[in-house]
């Protein structure tokens, strides 16, 4: 069997790429000077060259005027370098792979299996390996969501976001290889057991205002409209069955909790963020900020 020379990055990348390692650390930085490399001899052209004219400023600035601590600001900015080499390397697999779709559904695939086994495992004294229990809102503690090997749910449901998109849109056009008996679950089920409410909320906004701006082309596919009747019957259903018989769901508690202003995680998204980050430059610099890795 021939194996796609891609995959095993495109496996690390989505399932393991910060197991074992410190906060903030990923296998795919850690790969930063191989990928590097590939890029140079794949594209032949210098990719560092833009960065470090993009950043030279803000280096100088940071270290002989707003005052930086140097090791924390090396480090961050080595890190940033190495995740830049990897954003340029995956630009240039999208430019060269001649069977992207064929490495995404093998990545969709495993996932779904992944989530399968994660809801067994829920039951078992290895929950832990796949779910992560913190409190999800005020009045509800030891709540359990979905992270695969990733270190936070809210991480692994954006890591999933890309991947829902691509076979969202084959689905759409009808360039789905898998049937949508099956679709369906596996692009659902990874947000549904993550219950990260924010990129939930950002990908139906992103879909609504997809639909607004290219309103016309698309509410004469038959699919999109079929898929929006049974979206809102099935919503519809979940919504009545969770107001008749679950009023106290953590999800409804959540939803009052954020209208309410007492939700920890969307305030410390939005008003106390902003916050936070005045009083940050108020001891630094508002024009050149308060560098990489500066935050402790």
């Amino acid at each position: 069997m021939k194996i796609n020379k891609y995959l095993p990055f495109a496996v690390i990348y989505f399932f393991f790429n910060t197991v074992g390692l410190p906060f903030g650390l990923t296998y795919m930085a850690l790969l930063g000077p191989l990928f590097y490399v590939w890029v140079l001899l794949t594209r032949k052209k210098e990719v560092l060259l833009p960065f470090f004219v993009l950043m030279l400023p803000f280096i100088i600035m940071h270290i002989f005027v707003v005052g930086v601590d140097i090791r924390s600001y090396g480090f961050s900015l080595l890190n940033i370098l190495l995740v830049y080499i990897f954003c340029q390397a995956f630009f240039t697999f999208l430019k060269v792979c001649n069977d992207i779709e064929k490495i995404f559904r093998t990545i969709l695939i495993l996932n779904f299996i992944c989530c399968v086994a994660g809801i067994i495992l829920l039951f078992t004294p290895y929950a832990d390996l796949f779910w992560i229990e913190q409190t999800f809102t005020e009045g509800v503690f030891n709540f359990r969501r979905f992270k695969l090997l990733t270190y936070e749910a809210s991480y692994y449901a954006t890591l999933f976001t890309p991947l829902f998109f691509f076979f969202l849109l084959q689905y759409v056009f009808r360039l789905n290889t898998i049937k949508s008996f099956w679709l369906i679950p596996m692009l659902i089920l990874p947000f549904i057991l993550s219950f990260s409410i924010g990129v939930i909320a950002i990908v139906g906004f992103s879909v609504f205002a997809v639909m607004i701006i290219y309103f016309r082309p698309l509410i004469k596919k038959s699919r999109i409209i079929n898929a929006l009747i049974y979206l809102a019957a099935i919503s519809g259903a979940a919504i009545a069955i969770l107001v008749v018989y679950f009023r106290h769901n953590p999800l409804f508690i959540r939803v009052i909790n954020i209208f309410s202003g007492s939700d920890s995680s969307t305030k410390g998204r939005t008003a106390e963020a902003y916050y936070l980050a005045r009083r940050l430059l108020e001891e630094k610099n508002e024009f050149w900020g308060i560098g990489v890795g500066q935050v402790k």
